[in-house]
């Protein structure tokens, strides 16, 4: 008589592998000790050293336990342990067959410590561990905290604060005296024509300068503070004006037709997404996503400051994104993705090696060639590049394309006061009115054929420019 219940399906015996090895331990047919389908752990000193051990180890692994399962799933299942091996069928698919990986790789302990392993090697780039601030120096993490840049400002500056005081025989000790030297320094250099940013720049200076040399690692500077509070009221800052759209293909066309099509991309780009320059200058390959062959958002992120590079943004941030989404022109996200196939075929570096600059110019050649641009072009009020990233927010907001929460949030402002200075429509316009027809017709044929022009090189001759253009 068959052992199958007549009130079971015949296509109910279609069972999993939990099923035929429950049934094979039944039956009594299991095979030797170490034909058992179940894994045993691994022990903790075996554990590999390296990530390709970990590999190897779990498809070694894996592939011994596949193999111990097709042999204890030779022997045919009773009806009589079908529905419970059923039951326990989505059961060992959620968690048996993880446990070869978890227990091979799986230790978090071991994956802790070749995270901090490799970390390490990055930072000892920074340099040795040895006392320091025991030895009045400055530590390590203080000096990395800042540029060095702003290290050689700080000190440049610095230096011109304790010539002043030895010209005027004034004695530097106690923080009185600091306070009196530092408001008498604000005087000169109020009536020299300086900005409030030189006194905030000094006061700066002088805090870190008391971090390692004064014993209570600190000045007291209330007179000169208040100073600095009137010096910015009666010497308001210069504003950067926003660069009008039409001044921005303007420059773009003149970039490519000097043959800088990669500097014109990145013109470009500072546009659209209004990223700080600098950040935007230092990416590398791998920071640009592309979109997605199938999904439904088709665009392309920018990633600053990833997390695994342990260097933040300038507001102290890791991990921040812009989308590409083509509100200036339909074709900058696909250039991006061309760029960076052309940088790592140029380079000759694949995506697993070391990182790839997305850009092949310096900041030194990219100012020149811009100002270059703007003068030939004989474009007004245009100082520095950063004027594209207030461009680009102010012709958002003129032309009500992105609420001012979505602007503040794309130029990752922290406060709403740092994007108001961005609402200047009325000084847009004004600048635009310095265009003549001319000027408009070529800044429209760059626009209409930004993607075409950068692919091919066939850049439209901007007006009043000679043929053979240097600009620089």
């Amino acid at each position: 008589m068959s052992s199958a219940s007549p009130f079971i399906p015949k296509d109910s015996f279609k069972i999993g592998a939990a099923a035929k090895s429950t049934a094979a331990t039944l039956t009594g047919k299991r095979r030797h000790d170490d034909e058992e389908a179940e894994p045993l752990p691994i022990r903790q000193r075996c554990f590999p050293r390296s990530e390709k051990g970990l590999v190897a180890a779990t498809a070694r692994e894996a592939g011994d336990i596949y193999v111990k399962r097709q042999r204890a799933m030779s022997t045919r299942a009773s009806s009589g342990t079908i529905y419970k091996a059923l039951e326990e069928d989505e059961q060992f698919y959620k968690e048996a067959l993880p446990r070869p990986g978890h227990e091979v790789a799986g230790s978090k302990r071991l994956r802790t410590l070749l995270a901090k392993r490799s970390k390490a090697r990055r930072r000892k780039q920074h340099g040795t561990w040895k006392l320091r601030a025991s030895v009045g120096d400055e530590t390590l993490l203080e000096t990395i905290s800042t540029s060095g840049q702003i290290l050689l400002d700080y000190r440049r500056r610095l230096n011109l604060f304790w010539d002043f005081a030895d010209r005027n025989g004034l004695k530097l000790a106690g923080d009185r005296s600091f306070d009196n030297a530092a408001a008498d320094w604000s005087d000169l250099e109020f009536l020299s024509g300086e900005g409030f940013h030189v006194g905030e720049k000094l006061l700066a200076a002088l805090k870190k300068w008391a971090l390692v040399h004064r014993d209570t690692g600190c000045l007291q500077l209330p007179r000169f503070e208040k100073v600095l509070r009137s010096w910015r009221k009666n010497s308001p800052a210069a504003a950067r004006l926003p660069m009008p759209e039409e001044f921005m293909w303007i420059i773009v066309g003149i970039l490519g037709w000097a043959g800088h099509a990669e500097e014109a991309l990145y013109h470009a780009t500072l546009f659209e997404c209004y990223p700080r320059p600098t950040e935007l200058l230092h990416l590398y390959v791998d920071d640009v996503i592309p979109a997605a062959p199938n999904s439904r958002e088709q665009f392309v992120t920018l990633v600053f400051a990833p997390a695994a590079r342990e260097k933040a943004t300038k507001t102290g941030f890791f991990d921040e994104c812009i989308l590409i989404d083509d509100k200036v022109h339909r074709d900058i996200g696909p250039l991006l993705t061309e760029q960076v196939e052309r940088r790592r075929r140029d380079t000759g570096v694949s995506s697993d090696d070391l990182p790839v600059p997305l850009w092949s110019f310096d900041s030194r050649n990219l100012f020149l060639r811009w100002k270059g641009a703007v003068r030939v072009a004989r474009l007004p009020e245009m100082h520095s590049v950063y004027q594209s990233r207030h461009g680009g927010a102010s012709r958002d907001q003129l032309r009500k394309l992105r609420s001012a929460v979505e602007i503040q949030q794309r130029l990752r402002h922290a406060t709403m006061n740092s994007t108001r200075i961005y609402n200047k429509p009325g000084r847009i316009l004004e600048l635009v009115h310095a265009l003549s027809a001319e000027d408009f017709s070529f800044a429209g044929r760059v626009r209409d054929g930004f993607g075409s022009f950068v692919r091919s090189g066939g850049w439209p001759q901007p007006p009043r420019v000679p043929t053979n253009l240097a600009l620089f």
